[in-house]
């Protein structure tokens, strides 16, 4: 034929079509040179339910039977147009039973769109609880499967499918015992500790009547947290506790109950009802408060309260209201301050109630 001449002893081939229609891998395989093999699946775009893809420590642990999700990716140099990209995840678990034999399950999802999440939804029942059980992924394209996703670089994930409640968590207060008529009171902090029996508690869902409601953690699994709480009314009160387990299964609700008398007696309180041309303003407990040459007393009570007049102050320099002893021993303790207050413009800092430390208050300054 006229394709085929010899030149050197050597036979060459000349071919007037296409120059490459097959290549070959290096194991020797042909392949189609307008495919290529769909991408490793990434440790990061795997998931456990909701939870990361994670081993050992780490690991997943879930209250159910859980969803485990891969993204796929087929490249996007295969020779057609992007949305004909398409690829099936296959998806492998195994674990060992109470025998010590190893059991496998598989799945192989329908075929999406390349970038798109496969999802294996595994039966209720089909692992059992509380064992680690391992899986792993890899794409198909129809034509060639990628690396499993636990292969080279990768990683198997793992997770443990909890099938037990936490104990009902437990509640204790040095300053508010349990149903103990009638402890501290208003503007008094409590402190309340919540604790679990159970060794995989890793958060509690507390709240009180009217709240606050939050969600605390121990410092390790099962430990236990201590929460303040000030009251600001008095009357029962009760505190309710949820244990959560790392799985996100919850226990049932513990309920602490306590009584909270109507607090301590102020130890300064300065009703500013002084007659008009008063110099100082009389104190119904603790020091009067020299009045400055900006204050006037007499001024009229706003409606609907039970006061009978008000000091009004200039905002100057000299509206203010000072005693000669400080009216808080000790500013670095808790203590409580209230005022009413009903300031003439609002353009600039104002102090209602200030101490100088350890000199003495400026009780009142506008």
């Amino acid at each position: 034929m006229d394709a085929l001449k010899r030149s050197g002893g050597h036979r060459l081939l000349a071919v007037g079509c296409a120059v490459a229609a097959v290549m070959t891998t290096g194991t020797g395989v042909a392949r189609a040179a307008d495919n290529l093999p769909p991408k490793q699946p990434l440790v990061q775009d795997l998931k456990t339910g909701y939870k990361a893809c994670a081993t050992g420590d780490d690991k997943a642990y879930v209250a159910e039977a859980p969803v485990l999700t891969a993204v796929l990716y087929d490249p996007e140099e295969d020779n057609h147009p992007a949305e004909a990209n398409m690829v099936k995840g296959e998806f492998e678990a195994w674990w060992t039973d109470a025998a010590g034999v190893e059991q496998r399950r598989s799945y192989t999802t329908l075929e999406t769109l390349s970038g798109s999440p496969q999802r294996w939804h595994m039966p209720e029942g089909s692992v059992p609880p509380n064992t680690v059980v391992s899986w792993r992924v890899r794409a198909n394209d129809g034509k060639e499967n990628s690396p499993w996703s636990s292969e080279g670089a990768g990683s198997a994930c793992e997770f443990v499918h909890d099938d037990d409640n936490p104990e009902k968590a437990t509640i204790a207060s040095p300053e508010y015992p349990e149903d103990v008529l009638w402890m501290d009171g208003v503007g008094a902090y409590g402190h309340f500790t919540m604790d679990s029996p159970s060794d995989d508690v890793v958060a509690y869902a507390y709240g009180f009547i009217g709240g606050p409601y939050s969600t605390v953690r121990p410092e390790r699994p099962g430990g236990p947290v201590t929460i303040p709480f000030l009251p600001l009314r008095s009357g029962p009160q009760t505190l309710t506790v949820r244990a959560l387990d790392r799985a996100g299964r919850s226990s049932g609700e513990s309920s602490y109950r306590f009584f909270v008398k109507a607090g301590r007696a102020p130890v300064a309180h300065w009703p500013l009802a002084d007659a008009e041309g008063a110099t100082t303003a009389h104190a119904e407990t603790g020091t009067d408060a020299r009045a400055g040459s900006g204050v006037t007393f007499g001024a009229p009570a706003p409606a609907g309260t039970g006061l009978t007049a008000t000091a009004a102050l200039d905002g100057s320099s000299h509206g203010y209201l000072t005693t000669d002893a400080p009216a808080v021993a000790d500013p670095r303790k808790s203590f409580a301050v209230s005022a009413w207050v009903r300031p003439a413009e609002t353009d600039r800092n104002m102090t209602v109630a200030g101490q100088d430390a350890g000199i003495r208050p400026r009780s009142l300054s506008v």
